[in-house]
């Protein structure tokens, strides 16, 4: 079924990647900056995710010895920095995911190059070296992106849905490319449990086992035909009391 199947490394039969979006307040500070203050429930809806899920996070994925992918934007490793350094004391990759959480697809080209470099620089100050991987904030990657990262050098990107496994996303005109990382909606937890009034967020919430009922399937898929199976889960969504901690590690957005 797949036209350009890739001989996974040590014979896997297919390759099994699950990345969290750490987005803390960040967006709920960029969609709401003239109400933030006032919407106080909503706010603590948002820092449940850094404040409480990130350290249950990390204990559960201690006990199975997992490293795993968080992509943080830069204005949440500035206000959350003990969290940041709990993900890398336990080895887990930490991208880069926009400043304020922008959507760079709905701002100028300036814009993106400016909120980018804020969180480019939130980085490199807090964790020394620069990231090596990148996710849009809500996917939202622009037609300015790719050159933007290039320069940045960026060495791959994970916020198209483009085919089932890694691709190369090459520069109109260049000889530059860096490597996609494609996942896709039905690999997102967020379209299950993200429900709240305040932020126009109405998803029906789903119990944990619907939504593993989802992940399964796209995992099966991938082990059938060989393909990259890549989720991207919330932190506050799959660790929460709500939700069984058996659910949790194989779970962003």
């Amino acid at each position: 079924m797949i036209a350009n199947p890739i001989p996974w490394p040590d014979g896997a039969r297919c390759a099994v990647a699950m990345t969290w979006d750490m987005d803390a307040d960040s967006a709920f500070n960029w969609d709401n900056k003239d109400t933030a203050d006032t919407l106080v429930a909503a706010q603590s809806w948002t820092r449940y995710d850094p404040l409480i899920a990130i350290p249950r996070l990390v204990e559960q994925f201690a006990r199975r010895e997992l490293r795993l992918t968080f992509f943080v934007p830069g204005w949440v490793i500035e206000k959350y920095p003990a969290q940041i350094d709990l993900l890398a004391k336990h080895g887990h990759e930490i991208g880069l995911h926009g400043y304020l959480h922008e959507r760079s697809n709905e701002i100028g080209e300036d814009d993106e190059l400016y909120w980018f470099g804020r969180g480019l620089d939130a980085y490199k100050k807090h964790l020394g070296n620069g990231p090596l991987g990148w996710r849009a904030p809500s996917f939202a990657f622009s037609k300015y992106s790719l050159r933007v990262l290039l320069d940045a050098g960026i060495e791959y990107d994970s916020s198209l849905m483009g085919d089932d496994i890694p691709y190369a996303l090459r520069e109109a005109g260049g000889n530059r490319s860096l490597l996609e990382l494609p996942t896709d909606w039905t690999l997102d937890d967020f379209p299950h449990y993200a429900h709240n009034r305040d932020l126009g967020y109405r998803m029906p919430i789903s119990a944990p086992q619907r939504a593993m009922e989802v992940f399964r399937s796209e995992f099966d898929a991938a082990w059938e035909f060989g393909s990259n199976c890549l989720t991207t889960c919330a932190a506050r969504a799959a660790s929460g009391s709500r939700v069984s901690t058996r659910s949790a590690p194989t779970c962003n957005s």
